[in-house]
């Protein structure tokens, strides 16, 4: 494993995810409920792209033979339909996708927390504590 790559990788997660949110926002607040559903799934597309920059650094095959784009799809896919049995029925069409892809959206940044945590385990616990702070952070930031 390439521990600078993964290092140097990591370290720009946080930054990258508050940008991200921020120019978001500033398109959420004008915008539509078809406007906020796009905005919410470029989001998770990003988080998507950033699990996958880490999980680049396992073994081929490591994630069930998958790629792990396609792997991490999969996940949120299934974390979708999850909580989808969760959505009070009834509940409006257009409301109750802006509330399943928030959540999934969550799903995704809570991932890329637990495979940061699995990358650093025995490495360098100060450095992932200050990334879970700097994470957290910018995930609060988030409010699409």
């Amino acid at each position: 494993m390439n521990w600078d790559r993964v290092f140097d990788v990591a370290l720009g997660l946080p930054e990258q995810l508050a940008k991200a949110y921020q120019k978001e926002r500033t398109a959420f607040d004008i915008a539509r409920a078809a406007q906020h559903a796009e905005a919410l799934e470029r989001m998770t597309d990003l988080l998507v792209e950033m699990w996958s920059s880490l999980a680049a650094e396992y073994p081929a095959g490591h994630f069930d033979a998958k790629k792990p784009q396609a792997y991490f799809r999969d996940y949120l896919a299934g974390r979708y339909a999850w909580r989808a049995h969760l959505v009070r029925p009834g509940a409006l069409h257009v409301l109750r996708e802006e509330k399943l892809k928030r959540a999934v959206m969550c799903d995704a940044e809570d991932a890329i927390e637990h495979i940061v945590a699995a990358l650093f385990e025995d490495n360098d616990r100060g450095m992932f504590e200050v990334w879970v702070h700097r994470w957290r952070h910018a995930r609060q930031s988030s409010t699409l």
